[in-house]
């Protein structure tokens, strides 16, 4: 069996095929897997696997290097193949992608990357995009178009890709290797190395092949500064991607691009830029690393070493999936899962979780956490499953459909007991816990022993997973706290916490912004200076060796309880200024943020109190419009239709950009200039106040 996707590192894992199961049961003793979860052998023996998908009604499709499409339904691996391709097979090369369409419920139609034989239309072998119609579980005879041919492939049989999928905006990604030649990953000439986005929705049988008219969207980074089929090239870069994964609700990609002899990463797509290699791989010393083709240079979100990770290495990145399940998933994971990437290692036979919230950057380059230690036979894909479980198929044992599941009951399970607390006289005092179940919602309720009896007794109002007594007294002393977890069929006591008043008093932190405010809030770029002071009933003025502050960006605070917390300045100690400066350029460019300051002083006692300030943003309004107006801009990146208002921080850079050609209602144009006479991609300074920028494009002649 081959290594399938490979690293520069050769016969780094053996592969082990067992003989033929007589019964298909669940594989506790392979998988090492958190509590509650199971693994069940699925389909085996089915031969040297590639790729899955599952469709609409649950079935899943698995893709065999040597050309089948199978289909599982109902738990079996049917008999018959879908379809068979005539493929070439050799090294990485073969049947590698699939992916259903969108409507797939209606029109049954099937995408499929692929390796065609020298011979015929070529000389050399070549990867090619497909389409099938299906008719129940089977191929419907004479329905295959093909859609999409790649560049001649040389000798080299590695370095292929062959991840498809559609995205929210329904085009469909296609993933492609540099074919072992890393300079074909930096240049528009070829569509080697490189992500593609096209749009198949209005192809039919009979369409020639690369029809370009039919096939490239109008808003593709590269229209006009590549040629022909290469205006399909959406990112380039890339070494390897034999996987990348959709978030279901945001359209979010994430890239899983194998690495040579050091690195695997994994790469946020976003339009027109360029993942480095072979200038860089992982995190790149210098940004932007020199020798860079087209496009903008992006560093990794995740990128682990291949000896020394946290996972204690790898060999070549695969999956992912974004663990997004239907509300109506029968079991799904435990809440805590919601919203990770899972990705596992080929060679390293492991699966891991990230946190989008959480990048990693060139100092701690693997912010991941581990999900199994341990994987049976050789990962090379995942797929999410309509129940809430993860599928992944495996090269190893003869080529297997594994299945990952949740199986505790609904009980709730206390993984944090409230603490025992003893504060300041005056001082409020907060008891928390955290429970997980397999259901989706848990009601709690705390209780206090201050009965006539000292029974516990329910506290009014208490009714979340954190329980603050506002105010403690003398009188609150020795009095003991629990909470009752319930969900719809059991429930769960957590272990008592005891609280200890103190009659001494607890400091009194004060933060004043000394400098940088324009009407109480910031500008992007201008400095902000604060003075930190503390007070104390027993001791007075505290000395600045008690203080410690830290400051962090927060972003999202509509959309999420807390807001997604990124550290700016870590736990400072001993000092009573500092100062910090708000990023001018970056990815948040949203308005719904804030700096935080955070003053923590403890005094001579060791009571210790907390302050926070929050600093909002100054914003004004940018509005982009278009000459014709509906025209399709481009600002961040990010694709808008004229006429389109956005919130921005002031002195925030932003990026404007009028993609060269536009089509509008059947007429063509091209661009002109914009209103403020730069150029069609220019950056732009957030005014104090609102702005118009308009782009006016002429009739293309």
């Amino acid at each position: 069996m081959r290594q399938y996707p490979s690293s520069s590192s050769s016969n780094r894992q053996k592969t082990n095929v067992a003989p033929a199961m007589e019964s298909l049961e669940p594989r506790l003793q392979f998988t090492t897997l958190p509590h509650g979860f199971s693994e069940t052998l699925v389909a085996g023996n089915i031969g040297g696997l590639t790729a899955l998908d599952v469709l609409p009604d649950g079935r899943v499709l698995i893709t065999t290097q040597t050309g089948d499409v199978r289909i599982v339904k109902n738990g079996a691996l049917l008999p018959t193949p879908v379809i068979h391709f005539d493929v070439d097979s050799s090294g990485e090369r073969g049947l590698l992608g699939i992916a259903h369409d969108p409507n797939f419920a209606t029109n049954h139609l099937l995408y499929l990357y692929h390796t065609v034989p020298a011979g015929g239309r070529s000389p050399s072998p070549f990867n090619q995009v497909s389409r099938i119609t299906i008719n129940g579980d089977v191929a419907q005879a004479g329905s295959q178009v093909d859609i999409l041919d790649l560049n001649p492939l040389s000798s080299a049989s590695n370095h292929n890709g062959g991840a498809i999928h559609f995205g929210k905006d329904n085009s469909l990604y296609v993933d492609v290797g540099e074919n072992a030649n890393p300079s074909n990953a930096q240049t528009l000439n070829t569509l080697l190395g490189k992500v593609l986005r096209i749009d198949v929705s209005h192809t039919t049988a009979g369409d020639r092949i690369n029809d370009v008219a039919k096939l490239i969207p109008h808003d593709n980074p590269f229209v006009g500064n590549a040629s022909g089929i290469n205006q399909a090239i959406y990112a380039l870069g890339v070494r390897n991607p034999f996987t990348f994964a959709v978030e279901p609700g945001t359209g979010t990609i994430f890239i899983n691009d194998v690495g040579k002899n050091t690195w695997e990463e994994i790469d946020r797509l976003v339009p027109g830029s360029n993942y480095g290699w072979n200038a860089s791989e992982g995190f790149a010393p210098q940004n932007p690393p020199t020798g860079l083709g087209p496009g903008v240079y992006q560093d990794p979100l995740v990128s682990y070493n291949h000896s020394n990770g946290p996972a204690g290495g790898g060999t070549a990145i695969i999956g992912g999936v974004f663990y997004d399940p239907s509300r109506r998933a029968a079991h799904p994971f435990p809440r805590s899962y919601i919203g990770k990437y899972f990705y596992g290692d080929l060679g390293g036979n492991w699966i891991r979780t990230f946190n989008l919230t959480s990048p990693g950057s060139i100092r701690n380059p693997d912010t991941s956490a581990s999900f199994a230690k341990q994987t049976d036979a050789n990962p090379v894909g995942m797929a999410l499953a309509s129940d809430g479980g993860i599928y992944y198929v495996a090269i190893g044992n003869g080529g297997e459909l594994l299945k990952i599941s949740y199986t505790d009951t609904s009980r709730p399970t206390i993984t944090n007991q409230p603490l025992s607390h003893t504060v300041a006289l005056g001082q409020a005092a907060t008891f928390s816990v955290i429970a997980s179940s397999t259901e989706r919602r848990l009601a709690y309720q705390w209780q206090r022993n201050d009965g006539p009896a000292r029974e516990f007794q329910n506290i009014a109002g208490a009714t979340a997973s954190v329980y603050t007594l506002p105010d403690a007294q003398i009188a609150d002393s020795t009095a003991q706290f629990r909470v009752i977890v319930t969900s719809s069929s059991s429930n769960a006591t957590s272990t008592v916490a005891t609280l200890t008043v103190s009659p001494r008093h607890a400091p009194v932190p004060k933060i004043a912004i000394t400098r940088g405010l324009r009407n109480g809030k910031f500008d992007a770029g201008t400095n902000i200076g604060f003075s930190l002071s503390a007070t104390d009933v027993e001791d007075r003025a505290e000395p600045a060796s008690r203080f410690t502050y830290q400051v962090d960006y927060v972003k999202n605070l509509a959309t999420t309880h807390r807001g997604e917390i990124r550290n700016l300045i870590p736990p400072t100690t001993g000092r009573s200024t500092g100062s910090f400066t708000p990023v001018i350029t970056g990815p948040n460019v949203g308005t719904d943020v804030v700096y935080r300051i955070t003053f923590t002083t403890r005094d001579a006692d060791g009571f210790s109190s907390t302050t926070v300030v929050n600093i909002s943003p100054n914003t004004s309004t940018i509005t982009l419009g278009s000459n014709p107006a509906g025209l399709t801009l481009i600002i961040d990146g990010e694709t808008v239709t004229a006429t389109t208002a956005l919130s921005s921080i002031v002195g925030f850079v932003r990026t404007l950009q009028a993609p060269r050609f536009a089509a509008l209602r059947r007429t063509a144009y091209s661009f002109s200039d914009w209103s403020d006479a730069q150029l069609a991609i220019h950056s732009i300074i957030t005014p104090d106040h609102d702005i118009t920028y308009i782009a006016t494009y002429r009739p293309a002649r």
